[in-house]
């Protein structure tokens, strides 16, 4: 992983234990970076052929960050903004999680997930469900039965292992044991409940459990096999905030909890609230909104930038935060997201939102998180996806547009093929439903008499004597065929139509191909060779990274890239 100084040069490597992924330009990636991009559980079941298109688009993203970073493109005021965004985020983000929802969590589950973590299992089981079981289709079956039961099973495989997947077949109530077998596959910590997790990764590999309750019901479990996660490869620092992270599963339902005692409890004693300033801030909103005329669009940011008179909103830390405070955040805003103020208190809990994610990031540097290095890993994992985009949006804008002689090179050259109107034809059509019809008009009909009898007798157009509107080759299956056989004024013999009705057609008009002129298409061609242009200063970038004599593949890689 790499980190960026104040230079915005790649200037340290963390060197761990671990071998890299690739080297580019003397600088390693190793495989915590690669997988925080690309999960490890993605990458294994990935066909070699996804294996690397995933190594390839790793080189070409982390090659463009590299060149990123050289230019100068993060002395950008717009990538310096973007950057200074997602670290708050980023801060505010760890901070709850650290902070506010890590203590919920119990040291003996956090213990048994850092214990655990850097392990993944194969396991297949057997589950015996009751009437209590959290499953769609319930089993008669008591509890009691079901302890009876999968203790039975329990003894019978404990003398013949063999036997486990028929018993799996014959008794487990899995849902999906028909499609499945009982087998598992690979899973990490986290995805099972802690009870059955627990006990399975503490066995030894081709071992069977004792009974496993959960709310599913008894589980017999049958450890495969085991392989390092993709967090065995993570520093200490990333390794225990994915400690955390997982953690976190086992008390989803109290964290919306405890976030709100968290946050009311900044406004109760850290936060001050100046409600007199929000009453007068609601009244003058309320006099903007009526002063605008009949279907102009109100506009949140427009209503604060007019205001002359300064509102103190809160105070914190000694501090005092006014409108203007707030300016830069809402700009960014999307304004659809900003909502309808009703009242002041829709005001109150509007700005609420954006002082609480101001202290929330106060109080992640002050605490040091910062500056550990979990946190600084993942928010350069953030900066370079970001830096990536604006590399690849700067090359593909630094394509000039095409000037009018090679738009029109291309018009001649391509004009023949791309840039005409087809030949064309005009008949009249007689269209009866019947054969013998058909044939016997065809006996009688002439090129002075045709419009006629297309009058009398054809099942369409009549009014128009059966003129058809001019169509090109491919049209119109047998008929279609037919009239470009026809010369002027020649008449077709009887021809059955796919609808089993019968037609006899006269060549009125052949229209002959025509090239569109240059005007009608130039601005088509200009989009096309532009477009063009784009695709080609990317492939030729991305070429230019892969081919690059300072890419080192490591050997465990390289099969997946050559």
């Amino acid at each position: 992983m790499i980190f960026w100084n104040k230079n915005n040069i790649v200037i340290m490597l963390l060197s761990f234990c671990y071998p890299f992924v690739v080297s580019i330009n003397d600088t390693q990636y190793d495989k915590q970076d690669f997988y925080s991009k690309y999960s490890m559980s993605d990458w294994n079941l990935a066909s070699n052929k996804q294996k690397k298109s995933m190594l390839e688009d790793y080189i070409k993203r982390e090659s463009a960050v590299q060149e990123a970073l050289s230019l100068g493109f993060d002395l950008d005021p717009t990538i310096i903004d973007r950057f200074s965004d997602i670290e708050q985020q980023l801060l505010v983000n760890f901070y709850y999680d650290e902070f506010v929802a890590k203590p919920l969590v119990s040291l003996e589950d956090w213990s048994l997930t850092s214990k655990h973590l850097n392990k993944n299992v194969e396991v297949k089981h057997l589950l015996i469900s009751h009437r209590e079981s959290d499953l769609s289709q319930k089993n008669p079956r008591t509890k009691k039965e079901a302890v009876s039961l999968i203790n039975d099973i329990r003894l019978t495989l404990n003398a013949d292992l063999s036997l486990l997947d028929s018993l799996i077949l014959v008794y487990s109530d899995d849902p999906g044991v028909q499609r499945n077998g009982g087998y598992l596959g690979w899973l990490e910590w986290g995805q099972t409940p802690m009870s059955f997790q627990s006990s399975v990764w503490g066995m030894k590999k081709e071992n069977l459990s004792a009974p496993i309750e959960t709310r599913y019901g008894y589980h017999l479990a049958y450890l495969m096999n085991y392989r390092d996660s993709q967090y065995a490869f993570y520093d200490s620092s990333s390794y225990g905030y994915e400690t955390t992270k997982r953690s976190l599963g086992l008390v989803r339902e109290d964290l919306p909890g405890a976030a709100l005692s968290y946050e009311n409890n900044i406004f109760s004693n850290d936060v001050t609230l100046h409600q007199d300033s929000f009453e007068s801030l609601f009244l003058l909103l309320q006099e903007y909104t009526s002063s605008l005329s009949a279907g102009e669009r109100f506009v949140f940011i427009d209503f604060l930038m007019s205001l002359e008179e300064r509102f103190l909103l809160f105070s914190f830390n000694e501090k005092d935060y006014g409108v203007r405070f707030f300016i830069n955040n809402i700009l960014k805003q999307n304004p659809s997201r900003i909502p309808d103020f009703k009242t002041s208190d829709d005001l109150v809990s509007y700005f609420k939102i954006l002082i609480l994610r101001h202290v929330v990031a106060s109080r992640a540097i002050n605490s040091g998180l910062e500056k550990n290095t979990f946190f600084v890993k993942r928010l350069n994992v953030e900066k370079a996806r970001f830096l990536y985009d604006f590399y690849l949006k700067n090359i593909v804008n630094s394509v000039e547009a095409p000037d009018s002689v090679l738009i029109n090179e291309y018009y001649l050259n391509n004009r023949s093929e791309k840039y005409f109107i087809p030949e064309k034809v005009r008949v009249r059509q007689i269209r009866v439903k019947n054969k013998s019809l058909a044939d016997s008009l065809s006996f009688v009909v002439s090129k002075e008499n045709f419009k006629s009898i297309a009058t009398n007798f054809s099942i369409n157009r009549k009014k128009e004597g059966g003129l058809m509107e001019p169509f090109e080759r491919g049209k119109f299956n047998n008929l279609g065929e037919g009239a470009f056989l026809l010369s002027v004024g020649e008449i077709s013999p009887v021809i059955e139509n796919l609808d089993r009705t019968f037609s006899i057609i006269m060549l009125e008009e052949k229209i002959n191909s025509e090239y569109l002129p240059l005007s009608k298409v130039y601005k088509r061609i200009e989009s096309l060779l532009l477009k063009e242009g784009q695709e080609n200063i990317k492939k030729d970038t991305f070429e230019r990274f892969l081919n690059n004599k300072d890419l080192i593949v490591n050997d465990e890689f390289k099969i997946y890239f050559n």
